[in-house]
Parts: C-alpha cells; sequence; structure tokens
C-alpha cells in the first residue's frame, strides 16, 4: 500500500504542477497555494520515508499533512471559483478533476497502510 500511496502522490504532484502552471495564482491566493504545494511535498516526503520505514507514526504523521494540504487545496479552489479575479486565467476542470482524484487516491492509500 505504501508504493501506491507513494506512487499517487507522485501522479498528484506532477498534475497538481501542471494546474499551477495553468492558474498563474494572482495575489489574492498566493499564500493558499504556496501552503497547499508546500504541505503536499512535505506530507509526500514524510510518506516516502514511512514507505521505507515501518513507523505507524510517521505514516500517521503524514496522513495529517496531507490532509491540512488537502483542506488548502480545496480552499484554493473554493477561492478561485467565488472570485474570478483571483486567478489570472480559469483551470481547466479535467485537470482540476485528475488532481483531486489523485489526492483522493493518495489519502486512501495513506490510511490503508497506516492501518496495516
Amino acid at each position: 500500500m505504501g508504493a501506491a500511496a507513494i506512487s499517487f502522490a507522485i501522479l498528484t504532484i506532477l498534475i497538481g504542477t501542471l494546474v499551477l502552471a495553468d492558474l498563474g495564482p494572482g495575489p489574492a491566493i498566493r499564500r493558499l497555494v504556496s501552503g497547499h504545494v508546500l504541505l503536499a511535498l512535505l506530507g509526500a516526503l514524510v510518506l516516502a520515508v514511512a514507505a521505507f520505514g515501518s513507523s505507524a507514526a510517521v505514516t500517521a504523521t503524514s496522513l495529517v499533512i496531507l490532509l491540512v494540504a488537502v483542506a488548502l487545496g480545496v480552499l484554493t479552489w473554493r477561492r478561485t471559483t467565488a472570485d474570478p479575479g483571483a486567478a489570472k486565467k480559469p483551470v481547466s476542470n479535467g485537470m482540476l478533476i485528475a488532481h483531486g482524484a489523485g489526492a483522493a487516491l493518495t489519502i486512501v492509500f495513506v490510511v490503508l497502510a497506516a492501518a496495516r
């Protein structure tokens, strides 16, 4: 499960990079986007450490970090849809759906890895 979680985390980060390049965040949401990206990268790093070790505590820590990153991502999405001027240009819905689905699968696999 750890390998699947890492695979989906990497895929989600790559799709997120494309979304971010497409978004071109304006000053109104730049802090949210920065926090989302930094926490997602930190969560993926902690997840990789957990996959090579056997500590349930490290896996749980990565889960908490990733859940906060998800919350910031949802908040960013809500702000950009509520205020069209928050982003320099609109983001492709397909890319957002793929990014969100990858994030959801990552969370599912992290939970499964933490449960074992």
